[in-house]
């Protein structure tokens, strides 16, 4: 199975509780999106990596047309459901890699990736996809979680994440993301950082693998009965155990 084939298998599995996840659909980093975006009433955008809809729903209305764009046909479906639901017929679905955007150059005024850059194998690759189908001056915005900059720590995180989602490729340092905005010629117009505390009942749920719970427990234990919290917080409460994620928004254009 390669890992485009693992994707696809991961997020059709998650697809229904992705999308009623609480801590998924908080508004916080859908927020942020919005306000660093600049988007205007007759904007085309693009919404990459799309999911259940969660952004796609919240910036249809005030733009002209949005494409949402996603690999997995399934969660396509729930976005399309979403979109129905709130009336908002403005929106194009299409399935796709972010690899390879089936769009020309500069065809979109904005485009938006949220919560995607850490299952990806190339995430350079991605975000150069991103700008290419992007106007000149147009404004894409990069949301994702991040990792500690310690790279032991990083290590630790990232393995939960992956014992938890085999897709999950790796979660990068904030200082990562800089420097493939950068490597790229973006200019950074916008960043935010800001923390979310997780529970773990919430956390593995999404996976819809009830499987993994016990393993992923069992080693996030043993991390912290040797004084290792991961460099994400990682800490329990009787058999419970809560932990933070740490997110990162950059919103950027070339120059």
């Amino acid at each position: 199975m390669d890992h485009r084939q693992r994707v696809q298998r991961e997020f059709a599995a998650q697809a229904e509780a992705f999308a009623a996840s609480l801590s998924l659909r908080q508004k916080e980093s859908i927020n942020h999106i919005l306000s660093a975006s600049g988007v205007q009433a007759d904007d085309v955008v693009l919404d990459a990596c799309c999911g259940p809809g969660l952004l796609s729903v919240a910036v249809a209305p005030i733009v002209g047309r949005l494409v949402a764009l996603d690999l997995t046909e399934r969660m396509l479906d729930l976005a399309r459901q979403r979109c129905r639901d709130a009336h908002a017929c403005n929106v194009e679905f299409a399935c796709g890699d972010i690899d390879s955007i089936p769009y020309p150059d500069g065809h979109f005024d904005a485009s938006f990736c949220r919560l995607a850059l850490h299952h990806l194998e190339d995430p350079i690759r991605a975000v150069a996809e991103l700008r290419r189908v992007t106007r000149r001056r147009g404004m894409v915005v990069l949301a994702d979680i991040v990792t500690s900059e310690n790279k032991v720590e990083a290590g630790l995180h990232n393995a939960l994440e992956t014992l938890r989602d085999p897709s999950h490729v790796r979660a990068m340092p904030i200082s990562e993301l800089h420097g493939i905005v950068r490597q790229l010629d973006l200019q950074v117009v916008s960043d935010r950082v800001w923390r979310t505390r997780r529970d773990f009942k919430d956390w593995i749920a999404i996976t819809n693998s009830p499987g993994r719970a016990d393993l992923v427990l069992g080693v996030m234990r043993a991390y912290c009965e040797t004084g290792r919290t991961a460099g994400i917080e990682l800490s329990f409460h009787g058999s419970e155990s809560t932990f933070v994620h740490t997110w990162c928004m950059l919103a950027v254009r070339s120059s």
